[in-house]
């Protein structure tokens, strides 16, 4: 079956059309990645849409899906997407930054993540340009204290204020993030 007008799916205004709702997901999913939009659940919001317009196509689940639990990805994949949106205007140079990898490398909240998805993927060619594409060592990944993403943080003249820390949270002795509020006033 399809929906009259045939499989469409309306978001900000624009009506995302397809001969297949799975066509109909690959455009919202499209959109919503170069948009800087989180993903969600596309298919399922479509779904929904269908339910609530055309309450015949649409069968109920047996087994209900379980609800998507955020993960250290998801949160890194927005930290990156609010930094795309508001970029830094001030960084430090790589001679400055290399200091902070060394440190950041033998910290324990430094964890290392692997794009899936190609949301993921988007991620992180984002990251690498809000470094101005320069590389930096393949083990920095997530900060599971600071929640960001520290090879784009180690170029940014005052950390901190992007930590998603409060200013009371105890940090390990050597972390530099804190201490960069200081050095640049």
């Amino acid at each position: 079956m399809r929906p009259i007008g045939g499989h469409h799916f309306i978001e900000d205004g624009i009506n995302m059309k397809g001969d297949t709702l799975e066509a109909v997901v690959r455009k919202i999913t499209d959109y919503r990645i170069n948009n800087s939009r989180p993903l969600g659940d596309p298919k399922q919001e479509v779904l929904q849409y269908y339910a609530i317009n055309w309450p015949y196509m649409v069968e109920e689940d047996e087994i209900p899906s379980k609800p998507r639990i955020k993960n250290h990805l998801d949160t890194w994949m927005s930290w990156i997407r609010s930094q795309w949106a508001f970029p830094p205007q001030r960084i430090v140079t790589s001679k400055e930054a290399e200091p902070r990898w060394a440190i950041c490398l033998k910290c324990p909240h430094n964890i290392t993540l692997q794009p899936e998805t190609e949301e993921h993927r988007e991620c992180m060619r984002k990251s690498f340009l809000l470094k101005r594409g320069v590389d930096t060592p393949k083990k920095l990944g997530f900060c599971s204290l600071h929640l960001f993403d520290i090879s784009v943080a180690s170029f940014l003249e005052a950390p901190a204020k992007v930590s998603g820390i409060g200013k009371d949270t105890a940090q390990p002795p050597s972390c530099w993030v804190s201490s960069s509020l200081t050095e640049h006033r």
